[in-house]
């Protein structure tokens, strides 16, 4: 699976944000995304992948999500959380 169609399947939006003034530095995550390891932990982290070019920034953001739950709008009635598969890809 796509990190595209891992999206579509979630119903949230990628985001990809370039940075000004900091050397072509780009961001990529997935919108109202927090991060945990297994389900069921109780901590949360914001993470997000980076790189000098758009696509090196969403390769990083996969490799940090794969085989992770992701939790989107945790702190709302709307909370939702997805196992990422160990095989997502670019």
């Amino acid at each position: 699976m796509t990190i595209e169609e891992f999206g579509d399947v979630m119903g949230v939006d990628l985001i990809i944000r370039r940075y000004a003034n900091q050397k072509n530095r780009y961001m990529c995550q997935f919108e109202y995304a927090e991060v945990k390891k297994y389900k069921g932990e109780p901590g949360l982290r914001g993470l997000y992948g980076t790189g000098k070019c758009a696509s090196e920034a969403v390769q990083d953001y996969v490799t940090i999500i794969k085989g992770k739950w992701l939790v989107i709008n945790a702190m709302t009635d709307r909370r939702k959380e997805f196992g990422v598969p160990d095989s997502l890809t670019l």
